[in-house]
């Protein structure tokens, strides 16, 4: 999950980047059932071969994190710094 998306759940220390223990201690949930957190920009994998042949592609095809609306909405306007 990419830090936008991980921030809207309210259970992402921003400060440390990362899950918050505090938090997951508090309602008892376990850090194992969080998913890793990754940059926006970071390539997380590619399309299985069996979707990749389904759709005639001929080279991999890469997955990148992505982020939240309002984040990308941002990046979009150009909106780069504070």
């Amino acid at each position: 999950m990419d830090f936008s998306d991980a921030a809207g759940t309210l259970l992402l220390d921003l400060k440390n980047k990362q899950w918050s223990k505090a938090v997951l201690e508090h309602f008892e949930i376990p850090e194992t059932i969080m998913l890793p957190l990754v940059r926006s920009s970071e390539a997380t994998g590619k399309l299985r071969e069996a979707v990749k042949q389904e759709f005639g592609f001929k080279n991999d095809v890469m997955t990148f994190a992505g982020g939240a609306d309002n984040a990308c909405a941002a990046l979009g306007a150009g909106i780069l710094k504070p």
